[in-house]
Order: structure tokens, then sequence, then C-alpha cells
């Protein structure tokens, strides 16, 4: 009976003399803690979760960068717009100040050549901003190849050419009716549109 006793009391005597340990996790004690505030701070952790208008101080930073840039790049192209344009569109409010010289070459010989040569060469209002000059096809040895380059190298504005042998294939296209007759192919025209008109 007495060895009973004396194992009881031993079992209790060694669990009073455990040791307690100390809470390691602060949140299951402190008292201000919530899980609302929890789930918000892992929102405002993540990308694109907080407002324009954010309080935080991340949040005015962010908020006075973009406002820096943003108003920054605006005034600068309203800058632009009313000091560097107005000078590039007063320089061609009226273009072109004054006709620009075209040439006419004659290379058919025919009826249609001397057609469109005349009808051109006569065309010298005030709605034309070509001032036509019929040339003879003789400055041109290469033919409208002649004319392109003289065109290319800026000896004239433009220049219209009245193709070898139109005036012939259209009356055998009269005569014998042909489906392959292409009209667009009478007379050929060339500029250079790079070039500035008030130069």
């Amino acid at each position: 009976m007495s060895m009973a006793v004396n194992s009881s009391s031993t079992s209790a005597t060694s669990v009073a003399s455990l040791p307690l340990q100390p809470a390691t996790e602060k949140t299951q004690f402190d008292p201000t803690f919530s899980k609302e505030d929890d789930v918000e701070n892992k929102v405002d952790s993540k990308p694109g979760s907080r407002r324009f208008f954010d309080k935080s101080p991340e949040g005015v930073q962010a908020r006075k960068t973009y406002l820096t840039v943003f108003l920054g790049g605006t005034f600068m192209v309203i800058l632009m717009i009313f000091t560097i344009l107005p000078i590039y569109w007063g320089s061609l409010w009226k273009i072109p100040t004054q006709n620009l010289n075209g040439w006419v070459v004659d290379f058919d010989g025919g009826s249609i050549g001397q057609s469109i040569s005349q009808a051109l060469g006569s065309n010298q209002g005030s709605q034309s901003r070509v001032t036509w000059t019929v040339i003879s096809a003789t400055n041109f040895p290469g033919g409208p190849q002649d004319l392109s380059d003289a065109v290319r190298n800026e000896h004239i504005w433009t220049a219209v050419a009245i193709n070898p042998g139109s005036s012939s294939r259209l009356t055998a296209a009269l005569a014998a009716p042909n489906t392959s007759y292409d009209g667009a192919e009478v007379i050929t025209a060339y500029a250079v549109e790079a070039r500035n008109e008030n130069a």
C-alpha cells in the first residue's frame, strides 16, 4: 500500500517541476489585433491595391511624382503648339506663293500630241498653279526617260509627256475595236512631291 502512495506522489512532483514555455506568437495575445487588419495589410501590399487619393506616405509620393510628370509634359506640348508650330503653319498658309513652271513635251507628234500641247500651253489663267511651256521633244533624245530625269534632278517642277505612238494607237483602236487599248497610256505626268514649292 505504501509503495502505491509513493509512486503517485513522485509523478505529481515531476509534472509540477516542468518549466512553463513563453508564448512566441504575439498576435495570439495582442488585444488590438484583428483578422480585418491582417486582410487589409495583405491587400495594401499588392500592386495596384491603392487608390489615387490614398493618404499613406507612399500614395502621396506616388501621386506627387505622377502629377509632376503629367503636368510637365502637358505644359511642354502646349508650349510647342503656341510657339513652334505657328512658325510652320505660318510659312504654309499660302502654297504656292507663285506659279510653278512645267513642261509639256510631245513625243507623239500626232493629233493627240498637238491637241494636248495646245490645251496646256494656253491654260495660263488665274486658276492654274502651273505655268506650262511647250518644249520640243528633240531636247530629250532619250525619250520620256530623259524628261523624268530632268524632273528628278530639279530642272523643272513638273512635266507632262505625250507618249510616242499615242495617236497611231488611238486610230488603230477606232478602225478595229481593240479591248486592250488603254487611254491612260496616252500621257505621263512627272513631279517630285518632296520639293518645297516656296523654295
